[in-house]
């Protein structure tokens, strides 16, 4: 029973992360029909792999009393080449369903990438660094 025990909590400690967030303040980025997109640069550190990236987290603000679907690309721009543009297999399309008067973002959500951008790995294991992005083909639409 105490193998089991045991097997069970090194288990649970491989396959559990923490994480951890130090962000500045948020500035909104994009304001249309009803919603805001809101954009900040942070650390994203993951305690388990000891890794450390610096991001760029979005919030989206839903200021509407009808739920919102919001649909975008984005461009990337690592060391100054473009990942997205031209993008004809999809990688970098997005679709996120925002409820009524509230607010979607990492924290509920830090593993999907619909809510942040990388831009560099802090401990030098990725080379290339975001020099710039853009949130292009951006569609607002009611729930139906």
């Amino acid at each position: 029973m105490k193998l089991i025990l045991q097997t069970l909590l090194f288990t649970f400690s491989l396959f559990s992360s923490a994480q951890e967030f130090t962000l500045n303040d948020f500035n909104p980025l994009l304001e249309k029909d009803g919603l805001i997109i809101h954009v900040g640069e942070g650390i994203f550190i993951e305690t388990s792999n000891n890794t450390s990236h610096t991001k760029y987290f979005f919030k989206f603000q839903n200021t509407t009393n009808e739920d919102l679907i919001l649909q975008f690309n984005k461009e990337l721009y690592y060391d100054g080449e473009c990942y997205g543009c031209d993008n004809t297999e999809g990688e970098q399309q997005y679709r996120i369903t925002i409820k009524a008067n509230s607010v979607a973002s990492f924290e509920e959500n830090p593993y999907d990438k619909s809510y942040s951008v990388f831009k560099k790995d802090n401990n030098g294991w990725i080379k290339k660094q975001l020099t710039d992005f853009k949130l292009t083909h951006v569609q607002i639409s009611k729930v139906k």
